[in-house]
C-alpha cells in the first residue's frame, strides 16, 4: 500500500483466505480492516523517540505564518476521528437512568460500557462507566453501583482524581474509614490507610458480598478480595490541569506498581483491573488514561505518541480532550517524565 498508494482490501482478503481459509470471516472484521487502513492513512506515525522530545515539542508547537502548529493539526485529526451516534448512548438516556448521570452529555456508549451483573433486588445493569475503565465520581445513590462495579469485574484498584466538596450534596465519601460498611449488596472492610506522598493517599479495603446476599446459591462460592483505593490530592474540580505533574506522575507509577503485583500474583482474584473516577468520569479521568498510556510506551518503546495515546482512550469515551491545552499537557507530562528519568531514557533513540 505505501509504495504503491493503493489499498486492496477485498484481494488481500482473498489471498488470507487461500492460505487460512476462515480468516475475516464477518462483515464487522472486513470493515475493521477498512478502519484501520483510513486511520493509519490519515495519522501516520506521529512517534517522537524520546532523546529528541524536547527539540521536537519545541517545533510542534511552533506556528508557521497563515498555518496552523503540528500540535494545532493534531488536535484537529483527533477531533475529527471522533464520532457520536446516538443510538450508541440509548441506555443512559433512559429514565431511569438519566439521575445516574452527573453530567447528561457524559453518557457511555453500550458497546464499551460493563453491566452490573449482581442479583437480587439490585437488577438494574446500568452505571456510567465505560471499559477504559472510567466513572464519574459516585452519587449519593450510586455509591452502591460503584461497589458493584469492583465486586463484578474483579476490579484490584479504585484511583479517584477529584476533590471532596462539602458544599456539594452529590459528592459524599463513599467508603468508610474504619471497620465495615455495608452498600447494597456489598461490604467494604477498612484495612490500612497510608500518605505515599503529601499529595497521594492509599487505603486498602477487603470487598465481599454483605451477608444476606450469600443466601443466593448461585452466590454462595463468593470470595473476599483486597482492593486498594488510590486518592490524588490537590488537582481542583474546576481545574482542567493538574498544578502538580509530579504528584500525577507518582500516583501513575504507585497504581502500575500495584497492578503488576497483582498481575502477577497466584492468587485468581487479583486481576489488575482497575476503575479511574474524577467528578464528571472525563477530565481528570481522560488526562490519567492518556498519561498513563504515555508512561508505558516510554517504558516499552521508549518513545512518545500522544495522538495515539489519546486515541486509544477516546474509542471508549468520546468526551476526553476537549481542548488544545489538554492535548499539549501530554506533550508537557512527557517531557517531565523523561526529564525526571534522565539517567534511563537520555541516550535512547
Amino acid at each position: 500500500m505505501a509504495d504503491e498508494r493503493v489499498a486492496d482490501v477485498l484481494g488481500c482478503v482473498q489471498k488470507l483466505r487461500q492460505q487460512r481459509m476462515l480468516m475475516v470471516q464477518t462483515k464487522d472484521q472486513f470493515v475493521f480492516l477498512h478502519d484501520a487502513i483510513l486511520e493509519a492513512i490519515n495519522v501516520g506515525n506521529k512517534a517522537n523517540p524520546c532523546s529528541t522530545l524536547a527539540e521536537e515539542f519545541i517545533e510542534i508547537c511552533e506556528e508557521q505564518e497563515n498555518e496552523e502548529s503540528e500540535l494545532q493539526k493534531q488536535f484537529m485529526l483527533l477531533c475529527t476521528l471522533k464520532q457520536r451516534e446516538e443510538e450508541q448512548y440509548k441506555e443512559g438516556l433512559l429514565e431511569e437512568n438519566k439521575d445516574k448521570n452527573r453530567d447528561i452529555s457524559v453518557i457511555p456508549a453500550e458497546h464499551d460500557r460493563p453491566y452490573l451483573t449482581m442479583r437480587g433486588k439490585f437488577h438494574d445493569h446500568y452505571i456510567n462507566a465505560v471499559f477504559v475503565d472510567v466513572t464519574q465520581m459516585p452519587l449519593a445513590k450510586t455509591q452502591a453501583d460503584l461497589w458493584r462495579l469492583v465486586y463484578d469485574h474483579q476490579l484490584n484498584a479504585i484511583v479517584m482524581l477529584n476533590e471532596m466538596d462539602e458544599s456539594d450534596e452529590t459528592c459524599k465519601q463513599y467508603w468508610p474509614d474504619e471497620g465495615s460498611q455495608v452498600y447494597g449488596p456489598i461490604i467494604v472492610t477498612h484495612m490500612a490507610t497510608a500518605n505515599i506522598s503529601p499529595k497521594v493517599i492509599m487505603r486498602e479495603f477487603v470487598v465481599n458480598l454483605a451477608q444476606n446476599e450469600h443466601d443466593d446459591k448461585k452466590q454462595s462460592s463468593s470470595k473476599p478480595f483486597n482492593v486498594r483505593h488510590y486518592q490524588l490530592l490537590g488537582w481542583p474540580n474546576s481545574e482542567v490541569l493538574p498544578p502538580d505533574k509530579g504528584a500525577l506522575l507518582l500516583l501513575i507509577e504507585e497504581v502500575h506498581r500495584w497492578r503488576g503485583q497483582s498481575k502477577h500474583s497466584k492468587d485468581t482474584k487479583k486481576t489488575g483491573h482497575m476503575v479511574i473516577h474524577c467528578l464528571n468520569g472525563v477530565t481528570h479521568s481522560g488526562l490519567f488514561c492518556g498519561v498513563s498510556h504515555i508512561v508505558d510506551n516510554i517504558k516499552l518503546d521508549e518513545e512518545v505518541d500522544a495522538l495515539s495515546a489519546a486515541r486509544y482512550v477516546s474509542r471508549r469515551r468520546q468526551q476526553f480532550y476537549q481542548t488544545l491545552d489538554e492535548y499539549k499537557f501530554l506533550y508537557e507530562i512527557a517531557l517531565e517524565y523523561i526529564t525526571r528519568n534522565d539517567h534511563t531514557y537520555a541516550n535512547c533513540s
